[in-house]
């Protein structure tokens, strides 16, 4: 792998050229930390799945096919929202290449609103709006994904803390999934109905979103960043990945009416990926076998737990757990893990991110509570390391005009090879 960038210490950036409110350090990891307030409530506690199947059941959806049947259908569902999510890395590295963080945070937040709406219609009237679902909790986790994006503008605003933000894009999203916990809370203490729920939670995310694009620095900002940080650190490697870039984009049409720089992205991206060809194909195989062993248990907890405990209560609470678990353990791993792979480099980090699928392997058969608890954390501080991998990875292959783009085709394979393997 690439060696470790090139961003040394106390950068100067133009500041001139920012909007008043980014004009200091403090005004701007003041913008960060909004920012991942606000992702954090327009992800929704859609990823939370093992938390909300038990109250999407006893909401009723599909509750006239049968039990056998709700199950294969929630099971079809999030496995197909997983494939979305999985390739709406591209659409969303597109969105972010050409239009910015701030427009990927508000774009992703409505259609993550809107995905809301459809669940709260499907859980509102389950006996004949249930296969709502097929279109909303997809919809739900694509805006959830685009919107995530929105970090990604302070790449360059903070260039001595990369990896602390790439890692933040997963602190965000584990800190939505305890949304799930509210939600059971709230049905708990208030008798608030889950699809109540996810309507209040669209309407907070429309509110969350255009926050967002209000603090977010425009796409002419960042590239600016960018360009004066990398001039300043002079790297041989950016002249290269530009190189590359330049020369894929230059045997393209550059139509900007139909979709042509998206497609000169695409194959700018193929050019770097076919010049690192080694070291991309050892994380596309990599993330697919990843990517595999976390996914199904997370499909399946809640059975596997009624099964393994002969109890559906404990099943109820060890789900619950899991959603705090993934809040709570997932952002402070998020963010230690950013430093960890600073110290580390990236090689020895994805290292240790794979002996946590080995250690998860051995510990989640046994019956103890106790037990699949430690089994949890193991799985949440697995998948938040894994995606400062792949974060960091699309940042030391791209330059940053491609920064999305690049990511989104790695993923595009990887979405392919995890749906092929689960078959």
């Amino acid at each position: 792998m690439a060696d470790e960038p090139l961003l040394g210490r106390s950068r100067r950036l133009p500041t001139d050229t920012l909007p008043a409110h980014l004009a200091s350090a403090r005004g701007r990891w003041a913008a960060l930390i909004l920012t991942t307030a606000a992702c954090a409530i327009a992800s929704g506690p859609v990823a939370s799945w093992p938390t909300l199947e038990p109250m999407l059941l006893d909401a009723g959806v599909w509750e006239s096919a049968g039990d056998a049947a709700a199950h294969a259908n929630l099971d079809a569902v999030y496995g197909a929202s997983v494939a979305v999510q999985l390739g709406s890395s591209l659409p969303a590295g597109w969105i972010f290449d050409r239009y910015g963080g701030r427009v990927a945070a508000l774009g992703g937040a409505l259609l993550a609103a809107t995905g809301l709406l459809l669940m709260g219609a499907a859980t509102c009237f389950p006996a004949s709006w249930s296969w709502l679902l097929w279109l909303g909790y997809p919809t739900a986790m694509l805006g959830g994904q685009i919107n995530s994006y929105g970090l990604f503008s302070f790449l360059w605003l903070l260039p001595d803390d990369q990896n602390l933000i790439s890692s933040m894009v997963g602190g965000a999203a584990a800190l939505s999934d305890m949304l799930a916990l509210v939600a059971t809370g709230l049905n708990a203490c208030c008798g608030l109905f889950v699809g109540h729920f996810f309507v209040l939670l669209a309407l907070l995310s429309v509110c969350a979103g255009s926050l967002s694009f209000a603090v977010c620095p425009t796409h002419a900002v960042c590239l600016k960043l960018a360009s004066s940080v990398l001039a300043e650190a002079g790297t041989p490697a950016h002249g290269e990945r530009e190189d590359a870039a330049e020369n894929a984009q230059g045997s393209g049409n550059g139509d900007d009416r139909w979709c042509g720089k998206e497609i000169d992205s695409v194959r700018s991206s193929w050019v770097l990926m076919k010049r690192h060809s080694g070291a991309n194909s050892l994380l596309i195989v990599f993330s697919i076998l990843y990517v595999m062993a976390m996914i199904y248990p997370n499909e399946q907890m809640f059975y596997y737990y009624k099964g393994l405990f002969a109890s559906k209560d404990t099943a109820v609470e060890l789900v619950d757990v899991y959603a705090f678990m993934y809040g709570a353990a997932g952002f402070v791993c998020s963010l230690g893990g950013g430093k960890m792979c600073d110290y580390l480099g990236l090689e020895k980090f994805t290292q240790a991110a794979a002996w946590s699928v080995v250690v998860f392997a051995v510990i989640i058969p046994v019956r103890s509570v106790p037990v699949q608890v430690l089994a949890q954390v193991v799985m949440v501080v697995g998948m938040q390391l894994y995606m400062i991998i792949v974060n960091r990875f699309a940042m030391l292959y791209a330059p940053p005009e491609l920064f999305g783009t690049f990511g989104g085709v790695q993923f595009c394979f990887v979405s392919v090879g995890t749906l092929v393997g689960m078959m």
